[in-house]
């Protein structure tokens, strides 16, 4: 009987904190949201900073990290305004997907976050490309060619179960706005008079049903890809728009440095582990990705309650486990 008291407690403690884990565990978007630290934006303001008024959440690559990227992006940009340059990198990064066949049923999927390895990939028969590896090379080049660009992601209610979408935004001084650019589609935005958009432009425009306001400017993909036409490419837009995530960590290539540098990584091999688990790691033991979101509609699937309940399950476990084991031991010594 006592020691059905001593252990009542932390039972309940393990218990609530499996149960909460289980929960989380038990649904894909829960699951992936789960894992992310999160800020929210509450004000449009936040989110139409210029680049030397950045916030101090959002991180950029260092000049030592984008150094092997340096020649290559000043190559492919050359010289002209900010919007010029950008465009010559959109079309770089969308077509070095070329030779892949038409056929991608059997072709596989870039099982990579590093950048450079993406590249090499996405120039081989052998593999395809999703929209965030198209983003992340193009945001890595913008960097490099000095180009400030950022990593966004659009999507519906559901914006982190694998339906969205990542694009890219690259500010052009010349105008003092950012506009959208979207290496997986070859496509930029801009309203009726040739005037960038951004992605909260887009979504205005969409939104009050004015559609016919933006302008899509295309290149030709040849990668296996259907070239979707203005209508479709606004479509997909017109199911995401909903949500936009503005990503925190954009200093994506040291981050990976850091961590794959690091005793730890090295120890347990971690750049050998399939992408899901390496993605968890990257995310719970160093804490690679930071997600700041432009919320407007509170209506929308809230991603903190799963990320919360999470966190405060692993600390229910923890403890419940520690103070069940402590019990136990105590137990033990009084029985004797």
């Amino acid at each position: 009987m006592p020691l059905i008291r001593a252990t009542l407690a932390p039972l309940a403690l393990l218990v609530a904190g499996v149960v909460g884990i289980v929960w989380c565990a038990s649904d894909g978007y829960r699951r992936r949201a789960a894992l992310f630290e999160m800020g929210r934006l509450t004000d449009r303001s936040q989110a139409d900073w210029s680049p030397s008024e950045r916030p101090e959440w959002y991180a950029v690559d260092s000049t030592e990290a984008l150094a092997p990227y340096t020649p290559l992006a000043h190559s492919i940009a050359g010289k002209g305004d900010t919007h010029t340059r950008a465009k010559r990198l959109l079309t770089y990064v969308s077509e070095l997907a070329d030779g892949l066949p038409e056929d991608t049923e059997n072709v596989d999927l870039v099982d990579s976050d590093d950048v450079a390895e993406i590249m090499a990939a996405l120039q081989s028969p052998d593999y395809i490309g999703n929209c965030a590896h198209f983003a992340a090379i193009l945001h890595t080049l913008s960097q490099a060619a000095e180009i400030q660009s950022r990593y966004i992601g659009i999507s519906g209610d559901g914006w982190i179960d694998g339906r969205g979408h990542g694009i890219l935004e690259v500010f052009l001084p010349e105008s003092g706005n950012w506009m959208v650019l979207d290496p997986y589609y070859h496509v930029a935005f801009y309203d009726t008079e040739d005037r960038p958009l951004s992605i909260l432009d887009i979504r205005d425009r969409i939104e009050a049903g004015r559609q016919d306001e933006i302008s899509l400017v295309q290149g030709e993909l040849h990668t296996g890809r259907i070239r979707p036409d203005d209508e479709s490419v606004l479509d997909v837009y017109g199911r995401m728009i909903q949500r936009v995530v503005y990503v925190g960590s954009s200093n994506s290539l040291d981050g990976r440095r850091a961590i794959y540098d690091s005793w730890l990584a090295r120890t347990i091999r971690l750049k050998t582990w399939p992408r899901p688990i390496r993605r968890a790691m990257e995310n719970l033991v160093w804490n690679l990705d930071r997600r700041f979101i432009y919320i407007d509609r509170p209506e929308l699937e809230d991603p903190f309650i799963p990320y919360y309940v999470f966190r405060a399950s692993v600390a229910l476990t923890l403890i419940g486990f520690v103070w069940l084991v402590l019990a136990l031991l105590r137990s033990r010594r009084l029985t004797r």
